[in-house]
């Protein structure tokens, strides 16, 4: 049986609905526009069900209004149910980190990947006051402005966030054997062990991402197994198994220091953001001769921060020694703490109106689509001990068109 269409023209007597831009197991989204200011926006639909939970969209909305105000997070404008159908109306935002990096022949300079990395941190840190942590930190998760503001990052999709605060101020309790949820390709190597995520977490994510967007690939793509199963098992072996100085060989040191701290941090400690902010605007002082703008400001001046702004860019050359040290290994125990160490690694177009406010399901290609599809149930026998990956978690809809 066929899923109702949404044939309604105008939404609260305000928004005109222009055509459908984006489609997703949840429902449809569209391209609409403010009849009274002529803005642009993103309309999210979604069928009601009978069941008595919160719907995704909701659920969405919810989150974001916690969030409301913070810059790098999309504004809401209303939320309602029209004949059958949830309805969520947003910021219309322009083109994913995902499509940009595309774009960009897949490689973002040193200069914009540390950019990036300040606005991110920048943008977590306020999502972490308001007592939320996102879990599913990923390219297709961030998306520039659009006009104005196309030069100002954003952070969407709050499908899978969770309060880590209680309602009573406690921290949510430590807990191990969790299913998986988020990215296999970016969650950390926490989450792939099965324990309770936190704010470290994310922090850990961001650092896949940048590393991503600098290299090009990591190392534990395109894994291939006769059995699915497995697939999100070997992930996380290699992931496990990669040290923090190959990860960020070629690269200024910064980026390993960043690891060792994310990587040490406990379950419930509060991170030094201004640390991790720090390392990145040294190196963009030091690497790359220039200095971060605040994400805030849509005056024009953050324009030649970003490859894509640019015509026929060079990509820089990191600055650093290549002297070899040992390798060491990328995982550090729950319950290891030590202050920043470093691990071996040596110092020194416009947007057209089909602009997404969220995920646009554009995946890299199907080779490396493999292991963004999360949370099969796999299990690993290292010899020593077995560790289970499940995917019994009915929060696990990272493909959903959640944005």
């Amino acid at each position: 049986m066929s899923s109702p269409e949404f044939t309604v023209q105008t939404v609260f007597n305000k928004f005109s609905i222009i055509r459908q831009i984006g489609k997703g197991s949840f429902g449809t989204v569209y391209l609409g526009i403010n009849n009274k200011t002529n803005e642009k926006v993103g309309i999210k639909t979604e069928i009601q069900t009978k069941k008595q939970h919160l719907s995704l969209l909701e659920s969405e909305c919810q989150k974001l209004n916690t969030l409301k105000n913070i810059i790098g997070i999309p504004k809401i404008y209303e939320y309602g149910k029209i004949e059958g159908f949830n309805i969520l109306v947003m910021e219309l935002l322009g083109k994913s980190l995902n499509d940009l990096f595309q774009s960009q022949h897949r490689k973002f300079s040193l200069k914009t990947v540390c950019t990036l990395g300040i606005d991110m941190l920048k943008i977590i840190q306020h999502v972490h006051e308001r007592k939320l942590i996102h879990r599913d930190i990923k390219p297709d998760n961030y998306m520039m402005g659009r006009e104005s503001l196309k030069d100002i990052l954003y952070l969407i999709d709050f499908g899978l966030a969770k309060k880590y605060i209680l309602n009573n101020g406690q921290h949510i309790p430590y807990k191990s054997g969790k299913n998986i949820t988020g990215t296999a390709r970016y969650c950390s190597i926490y989450t792939h062990l099965g324990i309770e995520q936190s704010r470290r977490d994310d922090l850990e994510s961001i650092g896949y991402v940048l590393i991503y967007f600098l290299r090009g690939n990591l190392p534990w793509q395109g894994i291939k197994t006769k059995c699915n199963d497995k697939h999100y098992e070997k992930i996380g072996f290699v992931k496990q198994s990669t040290s923090i100085e190959v990860l960020c060989s070629d690269f200024p040191n910064e980026f390993c220091n960043y690891f060792n701290y994310v990587k040490q941090l406990e379950f419930e400690e509060d991170p030094n953001y201004n640390m991790l902010i720090e390392l990145f605007e040294r190196t963009l002082k030091k690497s790359c001769g220039t200095k971060y703008i605040n994400n805030g400001i849509c005056n024009g001046n953050r324009h030649n921060l970003f490859d894509w702004n640019s015509m026929g860019y060079k990509l820089e050359s990191p600055r650093r020694n290549n002297k070899k040290k040992k390798e060491s290994t990328v995982f550090s125990s729950p319950k290891r703490r030590s202050s920043i160490v470093n691990n071996g690694c040596n110092s020194d177009s416009d947007i057209k109106d089909n602009s997404f406010i969220g995920n646009n399901n554009n995946y890299f290609n199907e080779k490396e689509n493999d292991d963004d599809d999360d949370n099969k149930e796999t299990s690993r026998n290292d010899g020593k001990k077995k560790i289970r990956f499940k995917n019994k978690d009915n929060e696990v809809h990272c493909k959903c068109f959640i944005f």
